[in-house]
């Protein structure tokens, strides 16, 4: 998410990494926070049911701001991967019987109605930064082998409908060119925006990926690394096509994700984290930690330096309180400057009420990381070249 209001960040947030900084709270939400993400407007904060756009530029006062919609207990809300757009689910029926009936996309910026689906066909979804093109997901309860895919484009045309086995994980490239789905065993697919198949890579619990933005033409998968048990494979259309498969360790690798379009990419397990070259799987850095502890998310980012980030959390073991097992975490950066072989680390103790494996959870921003637990939002400045 590089925009200009990441930059405006600078001036209120003073730490940095390299002087040995901490990171700044922007928000705090005691067990209620699900998600979090910068925008061009404010810093978009998800709860369960309801979300809410805060102005963290002025100094030191939180304030609310724009006019995101209020909504019900039988309402969700799903964004744009930069946060620009939101879809609100609207749905009737209960248990097995739990279908949209309404979805209507709005702007985060002012509340502006954008444009609706009536009885959509579809309970869940994905929005292209730009607005245009919408993906619906069909999870079907009853018989999950029957799910579906619906693209629809602009002017809320459905172009295909794609009928697919369990749909566990679905995700938009840039633009909404392409979208990759893991569908039961059927493993990782991709589409383009207009429900043609272009790739298949099969069995797959964890997937990143870039796609070309020329929707004139039949979109690509430029890159791709995806992870099935602890086997990893690339590939690359980007320098020549380039395909490789291989194990690391002995864990399941739970998350996966690309630092550019031919680039390096990282690999997290439980216990171990892998920073390796896209072009010929070598393993150029990796980190372990050991139990009680383990981590929790990965991202990585940069140009002529490098910055990998991950989250960690502590397990105080069936001893502990049961609101007390999960409190204690943090998250590291490391950084390598140009020409080294080695990364500077900083680590920065967190501590919450609630807690699931994914948080402390954390993402690269311009200029700096956030840092999202479900009690806070946190941001660490970062001092490029």
């Amino acid at each position: 998410m590089r925009n200009f209001f990441a930059a405006l960040l600078v001036v209120s947030i003073a730490s940095s990494i390299f002087a040995g900084g901490k990171s700044k709270l922007l928000q705090k939400s005691p067990g209620d926070i699900f998600s979090a993400k910068l925008t061009g407007s404010g810093l978009l904060v998800v709860n369960e049911t309801t979300a809410e756009l805060i102005d963290i530029r002025g100094t030191g006062v939180t304030q609310h701001y724009g006019n995101l919609p209020q909504i019900s207990g039988n309402q969700r809300m799903v964004f744009s991967s930069s946060g620009s757009y939101a879809m609100i689910l609207t749905f009737k029926g209960a248990g097995d019987y739990y279908q949209a009936e309404r979805a209507e996309i709005v702007s985060t910026r002012d509340g502006t109605f954008i444009r609706s689906f009536e009885n959509p066909g579809f309970n869940d979804a994905l929005i292209s930064d730009d607005g245009k093109v919408v993906v619906g997901i069909f999870r079907n309860i009853n018989t999950a082998e029957n799910s579906q895919l619906l693209f629809y484009y602009q002017n809320n045309q459905l172009l295909k409908k794609v009928s697919l086995p369990i749909i566990t994980e679905a995700k938009l490239g840039y633009l909404g060119g392409v979208v990759g789905v893991i569908s039961g065993a059927k493993g990782l697919v991709f589409f383009s925006y207009d429900g043609t198949q272009i790739a298949e890579f099969g069995r797959c619990q964890s997937f990143d990926f870039t796609n070309n933005i020329q929707l004139a033409e039949l979109p690509s998968v430029t890159s791709c690394v995806y992870a099935d048990g602890n086997k990893i494979g690339f590939y690359s259309q980007y320098k020549g096509d380039i395909k490789w498969e291989k194990s690391f360790g002995d864990e399941i690798i739970r998350e996966v994700t690309l630092q550019s379009v031919a680039g390096n990419f990282l690999a997290m397990s439980k216990h171990h984290l892998y920073f390796i070259k896209g072009a010929t799987g070598e393993l150029m850095w990796s980190h372990s930690v050991e139990p009680p502890m383990s981590l929790t998310s990965c991202d990585i980012s940069g140009g002529a330096d490098t910055y990998i980030a991950w989250g960690w959390e502590i397990d105080e073991g069936r001893k502990a309180h049961p609101f007390e097992r999960h409190t204690k975490g943090g998250y590291s950066m490391g950084i390598r400057e140009y020409g080294r072989s080695k990364f500077i680390v900083q680590s920065e103790d967190l501590s919450y009420s609630a807690w699931n494996i994914y948080t402390p959870k954390v993402e690269f921003q311009r200029f700096g990381l956030l840092i999202q637990t479900m009690d806070e939002v946190r941001f660490l400045n970062i001092k490029t070249r």
